[in-house]
């Protein structure tokens, strides 16, 4: 039954790229959807090639989402300066202010035809992934940047919640160790063990890097939370001791938005369908599980500013509908259909894993599993020569699951 529904899925893949194949491809929009199938069948690298050439399309509505999906590409496939650079470029897209004459054109135009501005938690995963980008490079000090640009991104939630991005918080708080800046980092794993207590790399973390400052008490209070939250063969050692694997693994997809019943023109979240539930990463025949850092459905249904989008597309169905009234006008009105354009390569969970093994290269395969524990051949990963290093110099390992993804070697995944 699963192993249909799988081949079903890839049936799917496939006849979206054949039709969009069929219409010429001529309009940009298209291509960035034939783009994101490649993506999602398995051939990151066409779908890089397919996606490259809409950079130059800068007067296009849909181009901050052009960018942002080419980036997140570009991050897949290791090439990290040029994904920090286009997350970063994309953002400032979302964010540019536009004239008198387009707001007006946006106001009559139908919904999927406006100017994208974007949601809150694309605004923020942007920020994260040019400061993971940059991460993943080395470059710790505009790592940090990213990192805070993001948290200071997340300030528009429903009940007052701010900062509510455990991973954004962890990697912060990875990037003040290999910075040397100890308080900055205990404050940020200290807020990730808030956001995610279930997070037990995290309070890891918090009390290793108290034990570092001397906090003895404090760390041993940390250390003694962790200890409860794992199997004793598997405690780390409050000192850092030791060498590590250290990756971090996007798993599924992200929320999709779906047109309301009623009026057809305002659209809220849905979580997306996805099998890849879990991740195991094995080294040396020991199999290890990653814990899972943040759900973005979760983050998506805390956004206040869905009020506020809806306040908005009320408004211009209401400028529509008044329009529509007068002769002449009325004709060049668009529809109110929904606006269900999204950032749809972002991942549905973040999940980090953290194996202690010896200081080396080992080949790593990973198995990602559904909601009842069953392995996923498709969605199977092999990558070889992974580096293991002590705490502090360990190299983070990008990972993305992709279904049947192909040109799976070495080189795939060099760290650079």
């Amino acid at each position: 039954m699963r192993v249909n529904i799988l081949k079903k899925l890839l049936v799917l893949c496939s006849a979206a790229l054949i039709l969009i194949q069929l219409t010429g491809c001529t309009n940009p929009q298209l291509v960035m959807y034939e783009g994101t199938a490649k993506y999602g069948s398995g051939h990151p690298e066409q779908a890089l090639a397919t996606l490259d050439p809409l950079l130059n399309e800068q007067s296009h509505q849909t181009y901050p989402l052009f960018q942002l999906n080419d980036a997140y590409v570009q991050l897949t496939l290791g090439n990290y300066i040029k994904s920090a650079d286009l997350m970063q470029k994309g953002l400032k897209s979302l964010e540019v202010e536009l004239g008198t004459m387009t707001t007006i054109t946006d106001l009559f135009g139908s919904e999927g035809s406006m100017h994208y501005r974007g949601f809150q938690h694309e605004h923020v995963m942007a920020c994260y992934y040019m400061g993971l980008s940059y991460f993943l490079a080395g470059d710790y000090s505009n790592a940090e940047k990213g990192f805070r640009q993001a948290i200071e991104q997340d300030i528009k939630k429903a009940d007052n919640l701010t900062n509510t991005y455990c991973s954004v918080n962890f990697f912060l708080g990875e990037t003040y160790l290999r910075l040397k800046e100890y308080d900055n980092a205990t404050v940020a794993f200290t807020n990730c063990t808030k956001l995610n207590p279930k997070f037990d790399l995290a309070m890891y973390k918090l009390a290793y890097v108290l034990n570092k400052q001397g906090r003895k008490d404090e760390a041993t209070d940390a250390y003694t939370k962790y200890k409860a939250m794992v199997a004793p063969e598997s405690l780390l050692p409050i000192d850092g001791s030791g060498s590590y694997l250290f990756m971090v693994i996007d798993a599924g997809y992200g929320p999709y938005l779906k047109p309301d019943p009623i009026t057809g023109g305002f659209s809220s979240y849905e979580p997306a369908m996805y099998f890849e539930r879990t991740v195991s990463v094995t080294v040396n025949n020991k199999s290890n599980n990653s814990v899972i850092s943040d759900n973005l459905y979760d983050r998506s249904k805390e956004e206040a500013n869905a009020v506020g989008d809806i306040t908005k597309k009320a408004a211009s169905l209401a400028v529509k509908k008044a329009a529509s009234m007068i002769p002449i006008i009325g004709a060049f009105v668009g529809n109110t259909d929904a606006d269900l354009r999204k950032w749809n390569l972002l991942p549905g969970d973040i999940h980090v894993a953290y194996v202690p093994v010896e200081k080396g290269l080992y080949d790593v395969n990973l198995q990602l599993k559904n909601t009842e524990g069953e392995n996923l051949v498709n969605f199977e990963q092999s990558y070889y020569y992974l580096p293991a290093d002590v705490e502090g110099a360990n190299k983070v390992i990008y990972v993305r699951s992709i279904f049947q993804k192909h040109n799976q070697n070495p080189a795939f995944l060099e760290i650079k």
